[in-house]
């Protein structure tokens, strides 16, 4: 009979995972990735076992990550979003601020049901995804971004940071708040429609949840780094 076991390594760490558990990974997780890294979400993924396979989760609401098999074949899980783990062997590859992560896996049962085509799913085309919550930007949308996201830009991670008010960073860019306000909706709507959640118009109290999933997303993903400063 064969094991469903899954080998699951990090640096010098080893899990060995039954069918009948699941191992999550983040900054404070079963799997510790890096517990100073305050770029990092609490947990980031999981695997887990379910319909005779294994998985992969992404339960962060920004990072992407990627599958990556020993032939070079990679899938893209955006955030929210789950993908069975077909390969016998392969890395789990995500990055957190300016660190890159990398997790080893192995199946050691060499089979998968009948009703799984492994070769479609490992030739699945990643480019639809891999762009996940990625719009182009001008100079002022980078502007107004890089003061939004300067703490977090200036800083290595795990201290308090603030983010400034829209109309702090309406007066440093030298526009009205109308202008500003205006801008922040327009890029939040683009980035809701490429699948970022958490960004339409919410006003009032939430207006500061909203400018705080606006700095992570970005942040994250490299759409803004430290060179997008003002000097």
């Amino acid at each position: 009979m064969e094991s469903n076991k899954l080998i699951v390594e990090f640096i010098d760490e080893l899990y060995e995972v039954d069918a009948a558990e699941r191992l999550a990974f983040g900054r404070s997780a079963t799997l510790v990735i890096d517990e100073d890294n305050g770029f990092m979400s609490r947990v980031v993924g999981a695997f887990f076992f379910d319909s005779n396979l294994w998985w992969l989760e992404n339960q962060s609401s920004s990072i992407q990550i990627a599958i990556v098999s020993k032939s070079g074949v990679q899938v893209i899980l955006p955030p929210g979003t789950v993908h069975a783990v077909t390969t016998l062997a392969g890395d789990v590859r995500f990055r957190a601020g300016r660190s890159n992560y990398e997790i080893s896996y192995e199946r050691e049962s060499a089979s998968l049901p009948d009703s799984v085509n492994a070769q479609e799913v490992e030739n699945v085309d990643a480019r639809e995804t891999t762009e996940f919550g990625v719009v182009p930007l001008n100079g002022e949308q980078r502007a107004m971004l890089a003061l939004f996201a300067e703490e977090w830009l200036r800083s290595d991670g795990g201290t308090h940071r603030t983010i400034p008010q829209n109309q702090d960073v309406a007066n440093q860019l030298g526009w009205s708040l109308k202008k500003l306000d205006r801008k922040l909706d327009y890029l939040c709507a683009r980035l809701s429609d490429v699948g970022v959640r958490g960004l339409r118009g919410e006003r009032g109290a939430e207006a500061s949840d909203r400018r705080a999933r606006l700095v992570d997303h970005v942040v994250q993903t490299g759409l803004i780094t430290a060179n997008d400063l003002p000097e």
